[in-house]
């Protein structure tokens, strides 16, 4: 399974680096965890997961500050 995506932050200079850990559910206890390393506030990303995940999570324990952190769904 290949997810793409794009990640997007706003308020953030065109050169911030930052690494967002990201969890995938995938199965039914299964997880797959990566870092996604963020640069700018777009960044596109590419990931493969051995099955379609059920649930994204960005910055699943916190570790980043912000005032919101949210996942949508845009299409399968």
């Amino acid at each position: 399974m290949l997810l793409t995506g794009t990640l997007y932050q706003e308020g953030v200079p065109d050169d911030l680096f930052m690494p967002v850990p990201v969890v995938f559910e995938v199965g039914k206890n299964q997880r797959a965890r990566t870092t996604v390393y963020a640069n700018g506030p777009p960044t596109h990303l590419k990931v493969v997961l051995p099955a379609e995940p059920r649930r994204v999570l960005l910055d699943p324990d916190l570790w980043i500050l912000s005032i919101k952190t949210s996942e949508s769904r845009i299409k399968r």
